[in-house]
C-alpha cells in the first residue's frame, strides 16, 4: 500500500528517508527553506500539495525549530491530520504537544517516535490506531533510522549491538565471539546505547512501528 506524506526538513536523515520512501513508490512532498529541491516553498504550500487526511513529518532539530514548526502546523492542520515528530525532542515537550494537538479536535493527534530500548529490546505492539499507522507508513522510516544509526557507531560498538540484538547472543556469548571479556562487552554495549540515544527519539505515547522489527535487519 502506497502512502503520501509531507516531509519537513531535508537534512541527512530527512533527505535519506525521502529518497527511500520514494524508491518504494510512496508520494513524498517536501519543505525545507534551505534546500532548492523542495516541492513546496512554505508550509502552507506543502499543505496544499497533500490530500486529506494529511501526514506532516517533522525531521528538524529539536528545540525552537521543532516548536515553531509544530505551532505553525497546528494552525494549518485539519482535525484528521497527523503530525509526526521524527526529531530528538524532550519527551515532556512531546507529551505537551500531543495534548495540544488533541485539543484541536477529537481526531487531531501528534505522534512521537519510539525509544531505542523499546525498539531494540521489545519491538512495538500498539493498539488499533498504531496498527493502522504502521500499515500506512510501512514502518520504513524507523527501520532506516535504526540501521543508519547503528552503521555510524564505532566498529566494536556496532559489532556488540549486531551480535546482541540481531543474532540474539548474550553479552557473555558476544564477548566470547569477539575475544573480549563479558565486562568489556557490557561496557561497549552501554556506550553504544548512549551513542544511539543521541540519534533516536525518547519514549512518548503514540509510536508507529510494526508489531516487531529486528534492530539490524
Amino acid at each position: 500500500m502506497h502512502m503520501q506524506l509531507g516531509m519537513i526538513g531535508l537534512g541527512r536523515m530527512g533527505n535519506g528517508m525521502t529518497d527511500r520512501l520514494r524508491e518504494r513508490g510512496h508520494d513524498v512532498k517536501t519543505y525545507d527553506p534551505n534546500v532548492e529541491s523542495r516541492t513546496a516553498a512554505s508550509l502552507e504550500e506543502l499543505r496544499s500539495q497533500l490530500d486529506p487526511p494529511r501526514a506532516f513529518w517533522l525531521m528538524v532539530p529539536a528545540g525552537k525549530v521543532t516548536e515553531d514548526s509544530f505551532q505553525q502546523l497546528l494552525k494549518l492542520a485539519d482535525e484528521s491530520d497527523t503530525i509526526v515528530d521524527g526529531g530528538n525532542s524532550n519527551f515532556r515537550d512531546s507529551q505537551r504537544r500531543s495534548r495540544e494537538a488533541q485539543a484541536q479536535g477529537e481526531e487531531g493527534h501528534y505522534l512521537g517516535t519510539v525509544s531505542l530500548d523499546e525498539l531494540l529490546e521489545n519491538g512495538y505492539r500498539g493498539g488499533p490506531e498504531q496498527d493502522e499507522l504502521a500499515e500506512r507508513y510501512d514502518a520504513e522510516d524507523l527501520r532506516m533510522r535504526v540501521r543508519s544509526a547503528i552503521a555510524c557507531l564505532p566498529a566494536r560498538q556496532r559489532e556488540v549491538v549486531e551480535r546482541y540484538y540481531d543474532q540474539s547472543l548474550t553479552l557473555r556469548e558476544t564477548g566470547q565471539r569477539m575475544g573480549i571479556s563479558e565486562a568489556r562487552a557490557c561496557q561497549l554495549h552501554g556506550r553504544a546505547i548512549e551513542n544511539l540515544r543521541h540519534q533516536l527519539s525518547p519514549v512518548i505515547r503514540g509510536a508507529f512501528l510494526a508489531p516487531h522489527i529486528p534492530a539490524a535487519a
